[in-house]
């Protein structure tokens, strides 16, 4: 086994096989390079340093809010990752549809085309006044147009 190899295997093992006490091809290289050993030796350290911190740290959350809130997070993001892949075929073929309904002759299907009234003014205001008052379908709405 090469140094390259064993420092792969070292980021995946525990600290039994750092240490050299599990069998294996690890520990076979970790008895006759140095380099590698000390490599071993210091990831160890690092490891029982950072879970004797660890040990100490009060978590923020309760493991269960955690969790739901992790798997929240996880859906989330899958959710998003689809929306993101099917949304812009879903808007293309919304104006496909939109654009081959109104270009139909005739307007959309069925709905008859109504003609548009041309809006008068209910009151024609003195000159210099700039509004104008209109009527609407709705007698209670009277539209106020200031110009």
């Amino acid at each position: 086994m090469n140094c390259d190899a064993a420092i792969d295997l070292m980021l995946e093992a525990d600290p039994a096989e750092l240490r050299g006490e599990a069998p294996g091809k690890l520990r076979d290289h970790l008895a006759t390079c140095g380099r590698c050993r000390l490599i071993a030796e210091r990831l160890v350290e690092e490891q029982e340093m950072l879970r004797h911190v660890l040990e100490h740290v009060e978590p923020r959350l309760p493991v269960e809010t955690a969790l739901e809130r992790a798997t929240w997070s996880a859906r989330m993001r899958r959710r998003r990752r689809m929306w993101l892949r099917v949304g812009p075929a879903l808007a293309a073929a919304s104006v496909a549809g939109v654009l081959l309904v109104s270009n139909q002759p005739g307007g959309p299907v069925g709905q008859p085309t109504l003609p548009t009234p041309e809006p008068t003014p209910v009151v024609q205001p003195p000159p210099g006044v700039d509004v104008a008052l209109f009527e609407t379908a709705n007698p209670d709405i009277v539209v106020v147009w200031l110009y």
